[in-house]
């Protein structure tokens, strides 16, 4: 269909094409002797072909399961050129090699991919390697929904020679959302090029220089978002441990009799505290153990909305956290608690670790982050006012709201009498 697309509204001399469907290739075929363009579309692998085109597009499989199998083995597709020592984790990075070896002088190549191995730590090595190279030109990030027979969010990666920054695009609001995917229309487009091309609020610039100091993260959200913490510091130095919670399935392990453990889930946790009734569990192996919290240890949510509080273990008992959470336990001589918990709740820790955010199917922050996002961390004696000042507050929207609420119960209360009963 592509190529069909551009035969119509492009000058394009000839076509070459190769797909691994048998059926899609032979349609292909077919439709392009109807309408007489000068296509050559094969049954085959694009890993195996050799040459140089002006313009190339791969629509390849997201996160192909049998070269993720082979690059954990240290394998790597046939005729790709990848240089020694050079890691590549995911297949999506495998194609887009194969795009880049492909593009002719001049010329200009996209991979349509998954989000998530644009800011993985994994494939680091691979996309410090396409950009200093100088050929990636561009990161476009589309919206959910808009390939069909998937909810994963794609971006397209455009290639090309000598490139010295990197234009990264948010375009993900594009579009509309219909009972099939999402649907973009032609003047959507437009309006996707206007952000590759003009400035706007959607898009940036970034160099190889702030590239590497973030890691080689090619999301646009990580350089669009950025945040200005005055004297801040990094949030890993204010803690002695930053733990993950313990994965897996823990439902076979929730008991109704009480035991001396708890489990503690991310729904568990709201409005800064920590539910009183949190689920028993049976017993906590020796191995287990470095997940259990304790008292003053900061409970955050890995996802998003990020929600956090300050654990308080009742005597006598073991709190074991959960793998959609991390444990971070403050250095008392740096940072308080509940300052911690604050700035993670305030906008200022929002937008950070939003902007830290990385993953496809289920976006989370990575430990890494926690080098790099920035609190910004008064005297403790002042920590300690703003704490106080945010506690009182807190306790007088509290009454506030409960003082709504009971004039909302006389207002009901009110019209069930003279209006009648329903």
């Amino acid at each position: 269909s592509f190529m069909l697309a551009a035969y119509e509204n492009t000058d394009l001399g000839s076509f070459y094409g190769v797909e691994m469907n048998y059926d899609a290739a032979k349609v292909a075929s077919m439709r392009a002797i109807v309408l007489g363009v000068d296509a050559d579309i094969e049954v085959g692998d694009m890993f195996r072909c050799a040459g140089k085109y002006d313009k190339v597009l791969s629509n390849f499989p997201l996160n192909h399961a049998p070269i993720n199998r082979a690059l954990r083995r240290g394998e790597f597709p046939a005729n790709t050129a990848i240089p020694e020592g050079v890691k590549v984790h995911s297949a999506d990075w495998a194609f887009n090699l194969k795009v880049a070896q492909s593009i002719a002088d001049g010329g200009t190549g996209i991979g349509i991919m998954a989000l998530g191995a644009l800011s993985n730590t994994m494939d680091e090595q691979v996309r410090a390697h396409l950009v200093r190279s100088g050929m990636v030109k561009a990161v476009v990030v589309m919206p959910n929904g808009l390939l069909q027979g998937t909810p994963i969010p794609c971006a397209f990666v455009v290639m090309s020679h000598g490139n010295k920054s990197v234009r990264l695009v948010d375009a993900s609001d594009i579009g509309r959302d219909t009972r099939f995917g999402r649907k973009i229309s032609e003047r959507d487009v437009a309006e996707v090029v206007s952000r590759v091309n003009a400035e706007n609020d959607h898009a940036c610039d970034a160099g190889i220089a702030e590239l590497a100091e973030t890691r080689w993260n090619l999301l646009p959200t990580r350089h669009l978002n950025t945040v200005t913490v005055k004297d801040g510091v990094p949030l890993s130095s204010l803690v002695t441990n930053i733990t993950r919670g313990l994965g897996g399935n823990m439902r076979s392990r929730i008991c109704e009799e009480s035991t001396p453990f708890r489990y503690l889930m991310m729904k568990n946790v709201s409005n800064g505290q920590i539910d009183d009734d949190l689920p028993y569990i049976d017993e906590v192996g020796e191995r287990e153990r470095r997940y259990l919290v304790q008292n003053d240890d900061v409970i955050l949510g890995k996802m998003r909305p990020f929600k956090a509080a300050v654990a308080h273990v009742p005597e006598g008992e073991g709190i074991l956290a959960g793998g959609n959470l991390y444990i971070l336990r403050p250095d008392p001589k740096k940072v308080l608690p509940l300052y911690l918990r604050l700035f993670l709740e305030s906008d200022l820790g929002a937008a950070q670790l939003e902007a830290h955010t990385t993953g496809t199917t289920i976006p989370s922050v990575p430990v890494p982050a926690f080098d790099e996002i920035l609190v910004p961390l008064p005297p403790i004696e002042e920590q300690r006012r703003i704490v106080d000042k945010c506690e009182e507050l807190t306790k007088r929207a509290e009454m506030y709201e409960r003082k709504a609420r009971e004039v909302r119960d006389q207002i009901d209360r009110l019209l069930d009498t003279e209006g009648g009963e329903l």
